[in-house]
């Protein structure tokens, strides 16, 4: 999927020549920006593309998935809770040390350090089912992250601080308690969706 996104972008940019509006890149991305897309590597080199945008959170997810058997090992021990309270903290003062979103463009290596911990959240989430003591961290590292990077959440007033913050415990209230468990043609439909997600968010553009 990522693929084919990629050559959809390169056939809109390179063959029909379109451009103009959200995303359009500053400086015409090279061949080697198209490959280096294509083989997810962001989190190593500035190579995203302005309208390949959705992607930027790939590379450095396959690289948190490319640890899994490492974290795997290291389960069960003090080191993923001390992890992620490293990141954490680096994520909440991103704003300290640049003056930019997380995701910022040329800084990709750097965000896959910072934004382990939301990564790790989910793991612990699931070998930690209906652990208050981590629900209640996480909740607090989470809505933390959202009051120091207001502007990069898109937070404005009250109503938008209040999605972001029921997003967030909404999930991990989910993921710790297994809630909406279901079986049936209830389950399929939902698989369905699910599957069908990841197309949409990567193509949309």
């Amino acid at each position: 999927m990522n693929a084919l996104a990629v050559l959809i972008g390169w056939f809109g940019w390179s063959v029909l020549g379109l451009s103009g509006g959200y995303g359009t890149p500053a400086v015409p991305p090279s061949v080697w920006q198209f490959i280096g897309c294509i083989f997810l590597l962001e989190a190593f080199f500035p190579i995203m593309i302005g309208f390949l945008y959705p992607a930027w959170s790939l590379s450095i997810e396959a690289v948190y998935y490319l640890l899994a058997p490492l974290f795997r090992k290291i389960e069960g021990r003090r080191y993923i809770p001390g992890i992620m309270i490293m990141s954490g903290l680096l994520f909440v003062a991103w704003p300290l040390i640049r003056d930019e979103y997380v995701a910022g463009r040329n800084s990709y290596w750097l965000t896959g350090i910072v934004m382990l911990w939301a990564w790790l959240a989910g793991w612990v989430a699931y070998t930690n089912a209906g652990n208050r003591r981590y629900l209640v961290s996480l909740g607090i590292a989470g809505l933390a992250s959202v009051a120091t990077q207001a502007r990069f959440f898109d937070v404005t007033n009250v109503s938008s601080a209040a999605v972001n913050g029921v997003a967030w415990i909404g999930t991990l209230m989910l993921v710790f308690y297994r809630i909406g468990d279901v079986g049936g043609r209830v389950a399929a439909v939902l698989d369905y969706l699910g599957e069908i997600s990841f197309p949409l968010y990567i193509l949309h553009y």
